[in-house]
């Protein structure tokens, strides 16, 4: 895996299951009646009985966290079920004698204290969430009834008695009592490790027939960009819309005509902007709205809308290299298709306090020239939501007249299609601040907010700009020996923030289909080409890169000092190849946090040791917030169990929640 040049197949068994959620320990101190742990260093400097009892509790609250602790740990299979009965039932046998006993403490030896619990209480209740909020992690209640995550939440409530005795001058004894409440809150979630590697593996092909691993309901990378590419061509004649008649004060409804839908093409460059027609108000295209021309899109007021019912793209044959879409809210629903057929030019979308939401994303054959700030899709400020349109669902290919295709796109795959992905092929994607001309400038501190539902994936494989799903390939011509231009992948600000939900998948070029992990056991090369043919991603004054489960390939990566490239691991490490990080250390641009969540802690200590090897930093911490610059952080994962469990530890917490003396 340290190696770019080589693969290792590693076998996991498919019906072992896979992680839903972050496994993540969360683990605090929450002091209800005030503040009164600290740390003991000497514990014949006590004189008093108050100091015996506030130590007798810590030590006996500590113990017990690390009894639980040790518990969880020592789980090969989380199997818990959906109440908390079986855990109750573990609980009260670990329990069952507890006694913490200590004599001859103080600085005349002359306390003694007993440590024991009265009593256990366990209840379910409401389960917690993992939210991101302007970069930091954050537990939430979910207050929603579906219960999406699969989650159990128990609370474990002791009851804990102290008592202290104190021999006085003279003989006597003194004893007092002091009583405390601690709770410890336990969560796991229902898994399925197998429909998580399945998505990924099926996900990351492009190019080659793959194999399809135990008829997984997944829709690979390839299948996902040929459909792109389906729409584009769906309809075989378009209407050029009707500039002059574009009535843009009020609602206005385009591209239906003798009860059918069609498709709306430009044929000039149309000037939707504040010197021509900003939109001010809604305008709808039934079907789909293909720029061949070039883009000038603005909205003049809060309620300037743009809706495309099918599909929204931009393709620059012969366009205009300068375009722009500014201060207008849009909503492509079943997705936006880029492709500047690799030509010098930019589409710079600066929405401000506006947003662009699309149910699917293809950047294609769309690399910068110059500079990534200034050549294919620069992001300045605003929301790009990529993830399912509530109108997509209702959309009917149906109601296209008979001079369409006659195969409808909407097929079995159709919700996997446009459930929010995104694919930045052979292409620049730059989110940062612009200076590009006096209408489109941002700063480095304004938001930037880029969330993607979906899968994601970042390579040099592209579809030809004119020929389509017919000349999709790694590289430049048929003799197999000019690779695409790499995409990149650039983010620039504290307030700049890549966000995927889904499956991620972060490719190099290849001569042949890297193999399932079901299919081998042997090293193969597979990757082709230089370091310079490789995409690469950049981070840089604070910005945030968050992906979920992550397939990584050989790839340049550049942190700048503060910023954040964070993800998780499948069980295993499988598809995780660290050359990258080697590289980054090898390059000095390891200068940011790279924080890897690994799913179990056996992964987490074969990851530690090959990063190691590699002579990498690396740091093992139980919170994201502890990781460090210039080196990589290793999230200590509460899950102990192996890749056969059908649940996972996602959060602990403990606080204590009544003193009294």
């Amino acid at each position: 895996m340290a190696d770019g040049k080589d693969e290792s197949g590693y076998v996991l068994l498919y019906a072992l299951g896979a992680i839903v959620l972050i496994s993540i320990l969360i683990g605090g101190i929450f002091l209800v009646a005030r503040t009164i742990f600290f740390q003991v260093d000497k514990v014949d400097q006590f004189k008093r009985v108050k100091e015996v009892e506030e130590y007798a509790l810590q030590d006996g609250t500590t113990q017990i966290q690390k009894e639980i602790e040790l518990y969880l740990a020592g789980l090969e299979t989380i199997d818990f079920g959906n109440d908390v009965s079986i855990i109750s039932r573990d609980i009260d046998t670990l329990f069952a004698s507890f006694e913490r006993y200590e004599s001859g403490i103080g600085s005349n030896k002359q306390f003694s204290y007993k440590t024991t619990i009265n009593k256990i209480s366990k209840e379910k209740i409401t389960p917690y969430v993992l939210t991101t909020l302007n970069g930091s992690y954050g537990w939430e209640k979910d207050t929603s009834m579906m219960n999406s995550t699969k989650a159990t939440n128990a609370e474990l409530t002791f009851e804990i008695k102290t008592e202290v005795s104190e021999q006085q001058k003279g003989g006597d004894s003194k004893t007092s009592i002091a009583k405390a409440s601690y709770v410890y809150e336990i969560q796991w979630n229902d898994i399925d490790i197998a429909d998580e590697l399945n998505e990924l593996d099926v996900w990351r092909n492009v190019v080659y027939s793959y194999y399809l691993p135990n008829s997984a309901g997944y829709l690979s990378a390839d299948e996902w960009m040929r459909k792109m590419n389906i729409l584009y061509r769906f309809n075989n004649t378009q209407s050029v819309f009707n500039f002059t008649d574009y009535d843009n004060t009020t609602s206005y409804v385009e591209g239906y005509s003798n009860g059918h839908i069609i498709d709306i093409t430009d044929g000039k460059v149309l000037n939707f902007t504040s010197t021509g027609k900003a939109i001010r108000s809604t305008l709808t295209f039934e079907g789909s709205l293909l720029f061949e021309n070039g883009i000038a899109l603005e909205g003049s007021t809060s309620s300037s809308k743009l809706v495309v019912n099918n599909l929204f793209s931009l393709r620059r044959n012969n366009a205009s290299s300068k375009n722009s879409i500014q201060t207008l809210d849009i909503v492509a629903n079943n997705g936006t298709y880029i492709d500047f057929a690799g030509q010098e030019g930019y589409l710079a979308i600066d929405e401000q306090d506006a947003s662009f939401s699309t149910s699917g994303l293809l950047i294609n054959h769309t690399p910068t020239v110059g500079s990534i700030e200034n050549g294919g899709v620069v992001f300045g400020s605003g929301q790009l939501a990529v993830q399912t349109q509530p109108d997509t669902h209702n959309f009917s290919f149906a109601n296209y007249s008979s001079s369409a295709s006659s195969k409808s796109p909407k097929d079995s795959y159709w919700n996997e299609f446009v459930k929010g992905s995104a694919v930045i092929a052979s292409s620049n994607f730059y989110a940062g601040p612009l200076n590009i001309s006096t209408d489109i400038q941002s700063t480095e501190d304004d938001f930037r907010q880029i969330n993607i539902d979906g899968n994601f994936l970042l390579t040099n494989a592209m579809l030809d700009s004119e020929k389509g799903e017919e000349g999709f390939s790694y590289f430049q011509d048929s003799a197999i020996n000019i690779p695409n231009s790499p995409s990149t992948l650039s983010l620039d600000g504290r307030n700049t923030r890549f966000q995927v939900a889904g499956k991620s998948f972060i490719d190099a070029p290849k001569t042949e289909r890297r193999k399932s992990l079901t299919e081998t056991t042997e090293n193969v090369t597979k990757f082709y080409g230089d370091k310079k043919d490789w995409n690469s991603i950049t981070l840089k004054n604070g910005a945030v890169m968050d992906l979920g489960y992550v397939g990584i390939e050989p790839f340049t990566l550049s942190i700048s000092e503060d910023s954040i490239f964070s993800a998780k691991v499948l069980p295993e490490l499988a598809f995780f190849d660290t050359s990258f990080l080697a590289n980054s250390v090898s390059e000095g641009t390891l200068k940011g946090k790279v924080i890897l969540q690994t799913f179990n802690q056996k992964d987490a200590d074969d990851l530690k040791a090959e990063l190691e090897s590699q002579k990498i930093p690396v740091s093992v911490v139980t919170e994201n917030e502890k990781a460090e610059n210039a080196e990589v952080t290793i999230v200590k994962p509460s899950n102990s169990a192996g890749s056969g469990t059908s649940q996972i530890i996602s959060r602990t917490f403990n606080y204590l929640n009544e003193i009294n003396y």
